[in-house]
């Protein structure tokens, strides 16, 4: 069998449909859909170490999913096609003799995946996100299926990918009138003239693949492969399916099913691919948000821990540098801290008119606490000179007479003239105003 390509100027010879190993038939469709399974398996095993899903379950739901798929397809088949089964049933289980429907395949392989994962105990949208880009690449490679067996091609064209194949290849019910039109002759063998439909899809199908393998499973919604998937398959199978010429119907039906189905697909998950995108973006934006505080959250608190751990450090060096001391003059009992200004100077045999510390109803040095008389902090340093005797000891001045003198002769040697009660209290005022100085 020859195929031609006019506008590219060569042709194909010799272009089988099929051979035989050991008495057993093999389709050229068959070989290149068990190459598109394989490459699906290799994809799918490398995306799962990458995504952290386990082999083996990938493994199984592959073998589940193609299982059903296989039943699925033949059961979509033989619903639109019943015409040919009715008089032999058992030709319903001859599959090697064609008759696959891939929206079957699809609907049966996801069922069977549900059963696997509702059996196995794993996510269905994780597994299917891994095993997605593989089943994508495998369309790409089975669908060449169709350039051997002359199906899948469209509409007469005369565009520059056009081929031309031989009528006695073709099926009937798949020749329109515009290519009976334009049929011609070749080294009398009869060829019309179509548009190669595989091939777009063919394509199609390999760039959809490298689009879903750079999506990251990891930084989408749980599906969003799958579902991508779903929505863009629809519309390649949907343009495809209106210029084919072989369209799967269904009796009483003017519509192609695969052409309603491809329709469905892409509107149906276009929807549910924007809600749950929108949807993700919010969830991961809150994420962020309650992560960002939690950060903060801890940095705030590791900084307490440093400045608590600051401020202990800082108070035993202060510990350190100013030990508390005791000693037998005490009697065992600390000694009063010092203040840390210039110490006061007192003239010999002045009193100290300062407090003294009170420590639980004593003072420092063992004396108990005055009572209070109902003074200001300030008058309470102050001797009383309203005629009771102040805690502040005054010197007594000495008596003239033990000096051989009279009193109040002026004479000042060796002793002090005797003072009246208000030059005492004036002196006293004139000691306190030098001590403040």
């Amino acid at each position: 069998m020859t195929i031609h390509f006019p506008n590219l100027h060569f042709w194909i010879d010799g272009v089988p449909q099929g051979f035989r190993i050991f008495g057993f038939s093999v389709t050229m469709f068959g070989i290149f859909v068990a190459a598109g399974v394989l490459a699906c398996v290799i994809i799918t095993l490398l995306r799962a170490g990458r995504t952290g899903v386990g082999v083996n379950h990938c493994m199984g739901m592959i073998i589940f999913s193609l299982l059903g798929g296989i039943l699925g397809a033949r059961a979509l088949y033989v619903l639109c096609h019943l015409e040919l089964y009715e008089g032999d049933i058992l030709k319903i289980l001859d599959i090697r003799s064609g008759g696959m429907a891939f929206y079957g395949g699809l609907l049966g392989g996801i069922l069977f995946g549900l059963l696997y994962c509702a059996f196995s105990g794993q996510s269905f949208l994780e597994l299917a996100d891994t095993v997605t880009p593989g089943l994508v690449l495998g369309q790409a490679i089975a669908r060449w299926g169709d350039f051997f067996m002359l199906q899948s091609f469209g509409e007469y064209t005369n565009n520059p990918l056009a081929m031309q194949l031989p009528l006695s290849g073709v099926r009937a019910g798949e020749v329109t009138d515009a290519m009976r039109e334009q049929m011609i002759t070749i080294d009398g063998v009869s060829y019309i003239q179509v548009s190669p439909v595989f091939l777009y899809e063919s394509v199609a199908c390999l760039l959809l693949f490298f689009f879903l393998l750079g999506k990251n499973p990891k930084k989408t919604f749980p599906g969003g492969i799958f579902f991508r998937y779903l929505q863009w398959y629809g519309l390649i199978r949907g343009i495809s399916e209106w210029f084919r010429t072989d369209k799967l119907m269904v009796p009483g039906f003017p519509y192609s099913i695969s052409l309603v189905i491809s329709i469905a697909l892409f509107v149906i998950f276009t929807l549910v691919v924007l809600v749950e995108n929108d949807m993700y973006r919010k969830r991961e934006t809150i994420r962020k948000n309650r992560q960002e505080r939690h950060y903060l959250e801890e940095e705030r608190i590791e900084q307490g821990l440093k400045d608590e751990e600051e401020r202990e450090r800082v108070q035993k060096d202060n510990e350190g540098r100013r030990p508390v001391e005791r000693g037998p003059s005490t009697g065992g009992r600390p000694v009063p801290e010092q203040s840390s200004g210039t110490a006061e100077k007192r003239r010999p045999g002045e009193a100290d008119h300062r407090r003294k510390p009170e420590v639980s109803g004593r003072t420092a040095y063992g004396e108990r606490t005055p009572e209070p008389s109902g003074r200001t902090p300030y008058e309470e340093g102050r001797p009383d000179f309203s005629g009771s005797r102040s805690y502040v000891n005054i010197p007594e001045i000495p008596d003239p007479s033990a000096f051989g003198e009279k009193p109040g002769t002026g004479d000042k040697t060796g002793f002090e003239e005797v003072l009246s009660d208000e030059d005492r209290k004036s002196s006293w005022e004139n000691l306190d105003t030098l001590d403040k100085v």
